[in-house]
């Protein structure tokens, strides 16, 4: 069970700017979740929250610009 990838355990989820976003993942798990809903990035827009469970979704270049910006 350790290798199945579960539906809506994550807080924050990265993704490409090219990709569609949809929560849970494709490719989770949906045994456990809600509904599946895709969510839209506007464009300036570097984060989106899904609305039943609560994962925010962030631009990978927002992430790392983050995470370099801590240190």
């Amino acid at each position: 069970m350790a290798n199945q990838n579960l539906a809506c355990v994550h807080d924050i989820v990265e993704v490409d700017d090219d990709k569609d976003i949809s929560c849970p993942p494709k490719g989770s798990m949906m045994w456990n979740a809600h509904p599946r809903v895709y969510l839209s990035m506007p464009a300036g827009c570097d984060r989106v929250r899904c609305y039943y469970c609560g994962t925010l979704y962030v631009r990978k270049v927002r992430a790392k610009k983050s995470m370099a910006q801590d240190l």
